[in-house]
């Protein structure tokens, strides 16, 4: 964990998350947040939108079934995890290293919207 990149990401789902379960039975949800980037055009002041951040986002278990009941395809979202380096075969044959984030927490963005957070089952047994 020293040597990981660690980042946050701020941005919409570009699509509703996808929910699967692995052949041991863990579930797991990918998703793709686009990070809008702007910049200011120093002659006339004004902000361009230039070319967004897209990155493939992969959560794991109860965290996974969570964001897949709550958040929708636009939905402003916070995603805090590890870059990691991914090899990818294209259709030429040649290997190519795409980034993806494994998230380690998530979560609805506030600053457009409000969110009622509700404890799933087994945190209100451990609140009790």
């Amino acid at each position: 964990m020293l040597n990981d990149t660690m980042i946050i990401v701020i941005g919409e789902l570009t699509a509703d998350p996808e929910l699967r379960t692995t052949n041991e039975g863990a579930p797991v949800c990918n998703f793709t947040v686009k990070a809008p980037r702007r910049r200011r055009d120093r002659d006339t002041g004004a902000w361009v939108a230039s070319v967004p951040l897209m990155l493939r986002c992969t959560v794991w278990r109860e965290q996974a079934e969570n964001l897949t009941a709550s958040l929708r395809a636009g939905d402003r979202l916070l995603v805090y995890g590890r870059l990691r380096p991914r090899t990818i075969t294209a259709q030429d044959g040649s290997s190519r290293t795409a980034l993806e984030l494994e998230v380690s927490e998530c979560g609805p963005s506030l600053l457009r919207a409000t969110a009622e957070p509700e404890p799933t089952v087994d945190n209100k047994e451990e609140t009790a």
